[in-house]
């Protein structure tokens, strides 16, 4: 007999109710608002009632009941006006119910609620586990009940519920509270027949039945459902959450453990482009995979045997018309001769583990290059591109400090580029290892300037000598009024900042000609020159000194 506390203050609809509940075989117990909490965590009860009022007093119970580690699963129906239902559910009710509709409807209501909780439990007695998921999931393939899988992904699911541990929270807390939520929030979304379980602490599947229609829509719907807040330990936690699904064909024989590595690797596809909707696992997404593998394979061997090739583009002071530095742009070409686009080999090097590999080897050919040309008479400052995972390495400047030891050059002769994105995700721990570089006399540029969040403050507290206009601000120029001032203010900000300025993807002559009277220091783009290997970059710095930019010369230095 299952045993319910029923939350509210004195009045004929809460002896209504109870009267009714208790001639469906349940036993009441009663609790006054101020009292709730501390006979909730007494009576153990199997369901809690909340009653609410013209007080609106449920939406805070609820919330301090799903904080307490003892209530924290404790199933809880919550009746309140139909205004109230949507913020009720969100704070972590398993059902709601209009409160005008007739009390006979109102425990049909906790009748599901307490029927769907038996049946959860259940399920999560037989075990979890993706060897037991599998097993369902197989069964259900068999007996031709299953027409797609939807698989949800969280991020960070481990990290997030090994903090919470540290506050007293027992591990499997976040797991089943998340569970519990997904329960109430996703079954009235979800068609008869579908069935949804964890099949580790990351991955909540659900099973859904043939034939169902707006697949993609519903998806998408309970991809939004599952980034909605958990309430544990007194936090709202959000997690973010990929969904990815998989579609059984009827003339495709399939296995539960092929259909779900679908569903896992749409997810996969999902999280990687950061995509708010679901995603559709599609053959093109395993042909990837495979080409990827072999990239991989090739990449260890390239930087075995350091096959990748630095090319270079000069960067040109605007007032005196001359090169001052070049950036480094690592370039790499597969064995099957196809040149494979930096975003995507990065991506590759990162996951293979070789990035800083790639790096370090980048840091010491720039240094070596840099070198070369000094003996030629070129004096000329090199830029190497970093990411926020090899600034964070604590090695990192060691690298750094090798590679200028061993080429002979000063830290005057060589600069690190590296996004406002980057920078800006982790001020506190970049600001430490970017004030060594610059103590070195290597220059601190900030990439892709105005496409972040930097701020004046945090802009204030770096170590940053350059900013680069992104490019996406260059191309309209002299545009429209909105895009000139928008280059004019991040140009007056570098000027308050005391830092230079550069301008990224100049392309033209009347770009060139509106960012020199609007005084910016430096520009980099096609008009200037293209990115070329280092035997051919000498002849084009002569050539540019001897072009139309020699011209714009004067007493500026950069």
């Amino acid at each position: 007999m299952p045993q319910l506390l029923l939350v509210s203050n004195t009045g004929s609809a809460r002896d209504t109710l109870a009267a009714a509940l208790k001639s469906n075989g349940a036993h009441c117990l009663f609790a006054p608002i101020d009292q709730a909490l501390q006979m909730a965590c007494s009576t153990q009860a199997t369901c809690i009632v909340l009653l609410d009022d013209a007080s609106n007093f449920a939406t805070a119970l609820l919330q301090q009941i799903r904080a307490t580690q003892v209530l924290a699963h404790t199933l809880v129906v919550a009746i309140a006006a139909a205004d109230k239902l949507a913020t009720l559910a969100i704070a972590g009710a398993d059902a709601t119910v209009d409160a005008r509709v007739p009390v006979e409807t109102i425990c049909q209501v906790i009748d599901g609620a307490l029927l769907r909780r038996e049946q959860w439990l259940g399920a999560s007695q037989l075990g979890r586990g993706k060897n037991s998921t599998e097993r369902q999931v197989q069964s259900a393939l068999d007996q031709e009940h299953i027409g797609s899988l939807l698989l949800l992904r969280f991020n960070h699911f481990t990290n997030v519920s090994t903090a919470l541990n540290m506050l007293g929270v027992a591990s499997d807390a976040l797991q089943m509270e998340v569970e519990r939520s997904l329960q109430a929030r996703l079954t009235p979304l979800l068609p008869s027949g579908a069935w949804m379980t964890f099949m580790d602490e990351e991955n909540f599947l659900i099973a859904l039945p043939r034939n169902l229609v707006g697949l993609e829509t519903l998806a998408d719907s309970v991809a939004l459902a599952a980034r909605m807040p958990v309430f544990l330990a007194q936090r709202e936690i959000r997690l973010r959450a990929h969904a990815g699904f998989c579609v059984v064909t009827v003339s495709e024989k399939i296995d539960a453990r092929t259909l779900i590595g679908r569903a896992e690797m749409a997810a996969d596809q999902a999280r990687d482009g950061a995509n708010s909707t679901a995603v559709q696992w599609s053959a093109q997404m395993s042909s990837q995979v495979l080409n990827d593998l072999q990239l991989a394979s090739a990449m260890r061997h390239a930087v075995e045997h350091s096959e990748f090739q630095l090319l270079f583009q000069p960067q040109i002071n605007m007032n005196r018309g001359d090169v001052y530095g070049a950036e480094a742009l690592i370039r790499w070409t597969s064995p099957t001769g196809v040149s494979i686009a930096p975003g995507r080999f990065v991506a590759i090097a990162q996951e293979c583990g070789v990035m800083d590999q790639i790096t370090l080897w980048s840091m010491r050919e720039a240094c070596r290059q840099c070198a070369a040309w000094e003996d030629l008479g070129l004096h000329i400052r090199v830029a190497v591109n970093i990411t926020a995972n090899q600034l964070a390495n604590p090695r990192f400047v060691d690298t750094v400090r090798g590679a200028l030891n061993e080429s002979g050059v000063s830290g005057a002769q060589l600069a690190v580029e590296i996004s406002e994105a980057a920078i800006i995700s982790n001020p506190q721990v970049f600001n430490a290892p970017l004030t060594t570089l610059r103590n070195l006399g290597v220059t601190v540029c900030m990439d892709d300037f105005g496409v972040g969040v930097a701020t004046l403050a945090n802009m204030k507290a770096l170590p940053v000598s350059e900013l680069k206009i992104d490019r996406s601000f260059i191309r309209p120029l002299p545009g429209t009024a909105q895009d000139r001032m928008m280059v004019q203010a991040m140009l007056a900000l570098s000027k308050q900042l005391n830092t230079r300025v550069v301008a990224v993807g100049v392309e033209n002559v009347t770009q060139w000609a509106w960012l020199k009277e609007n005084a910016c220091d430096g520009a980099q783009g096609w008009l200037i020159g293209k990115a070329v290997a280092a035997e051919e970059f000498s002849a084009l710095v002569g050539e540019i000194r001897q072009n139309k930019f020699a011209a714009a010369s004067s007493r500026a230095i950069l």
